[in-house]
């Protein structure tokens, strides 16, 4: 039976708190809250990777400071850092540019895997000088890479077949054709070197710091022409235009889907330099496993920056360092496993913390 008005007690007026709260969408958020929300991601992933490290026993502190020392506290592991840095930068520019473009270029992995097979073709049988070889052993690369980036371009340009699928696919056949080549036709047969790689590719880059090779030059290089047509360019501008909005290509005199096909192959060739610089600074031969997901790592790095080149750096420094950290947690007893988990999860929150960024509670009157 329900009250009169003349019956109701003063908590009977009492308003749920929850009563009239709306969860609306924010046209715009400012970059220091896409900042603020990134950071406060990492650390939240950071802290659940700590939490597992205690109820393994282990103590996350120790661990942490440990691998911070191994890492910047000797010339070794300033070296390792700058080893697994270069391919990742180098491949975070390459999926930051089709980002940028609005354009998911999820075959960076593959593109890398057929730069590096161009170049192996081209150093394993042809004679020069060094320098020289270098040169088309890098343009090699980035038309290999770019090659590979074409198929999942035209496609998605002139029949709009999602790039997400075309690009993910690719990464296999890529992976496997090297595979296939590395133990078959180009196997080493002199019986000196891996079994089940080829024969080793005489060209080298130059050494900078010990055992550093001069590829990470290459990375900032790139780094900073990325930053320069982003900015300043009119190419740079029309791209970034055409990523916030698909259909203004004919409004502002572009043709879209040639503008599409220019910046996957931009792109892929970028990744495929990646590849060259793996044969020709670290490994030295062909073979399966020549990349350590050093394009999987690229995305995620591409994913936290959004195209900015600052963020791209200190992406991939951190990515480097969390890679470089993995060694310590292995020798502690942790899986190998552990990185890519901690690296997913880092993905995982910051796309949640960005989406959560663009909502705001608000409460309507009653």
């Amino acid at each position: 039976m329900s009250k009169t008005p003349q019956d109701r007690t003063p908590e009977d007026n009492k308003v749920p708190f929850w009563s009239g709260l709306r969860v609306k969408a924010v046209p715009e958020i400012s970059a220091k809250t896409l900042l603020l929300s990134r950071l406060i991601a990492v650390l939240a992933a950071l802290v659940l990777a700590a939490l597992v490290i205690k109820f393994s026993g282990l103590s996350p502190t120790a661990l942490g400071l440990k691998a911070f020392r191994s890492t910047f506290g000797s010339s070794f592991g300033l070296e390792q850092l700058g080893l697994l840095l270069t391919p990742i930068l180098i491949t975070a520019i390459a999926a930051s540019i089709a980002f940028k473009m609005g354009l998911w270029n999820i075959g960076v992995e593959g593109q890398l895997y057929f730069g590096a097979l161009s170049a192996s073709g081209l150093g394993i049988f042809m004679i020069g000088p060094n320098i020289p070889m270098l040169v088309l052993l890098a343009v090699a690369s980035m038309i290999g890479g770019a090659l590979w980036a074409l198929i999942p371009a035209l496609a998605r340009a002139y029949a709009q077949v999602n790039e997400i699928i075309s690009t993910l696919m690719l990464n296999f056949v890529a992976i496997l054709i090297v595979n296939y080549l590395s133990i078959g036709p180009w196997r080493d047969k002199s019986g000196v070197g891996v079994m089940a790689a080829s024969a080793r590719i005489p060209y080298v880059l130059p050494d900078w710091f010990e055992a550093l090779h001069v590829g990470i030059f290459f990375g900032l290089i790139l780094l900073v022409l990325y930053g320069l047509v982003v900015r300043f360019t009119q190419f740079g501008y029309e791209v970034d235009l055409i990523g916030s909005n698909n259909g203004i290509g004919p409004y502002i005199g572009v043709n879209t889907a040639k503008r599409i096909v220019a910046v996957m192959l931009i792109s892929g060739a970028i990744a495929g330099l990646a590849g060259m610089i793996e044969i020709t600074g670290n490994i030295h031969r062909l073979q399966d496993g020549l990349s350590n997901d050093f394009g999987l790592y690229g995305i995620i790095v591409a994913v936290l920056a959004r195209g900015q080149p600052l963020g791209v750096l200190i992406g991939s420094v951190f990515i480097a360092f969390i890679l470089n950290a993995g060694l310590v947690l292995q020798s502690a007893g942790l899986s190998v496993n552990s990185v890519l988990t901690l690296t997913g999860l880092i993905l995982l929150l910051v796309t949640c913390a960005e989406m959560l960024a663009r909502y705001r509670v608000t409460r309507t009157a009653t």
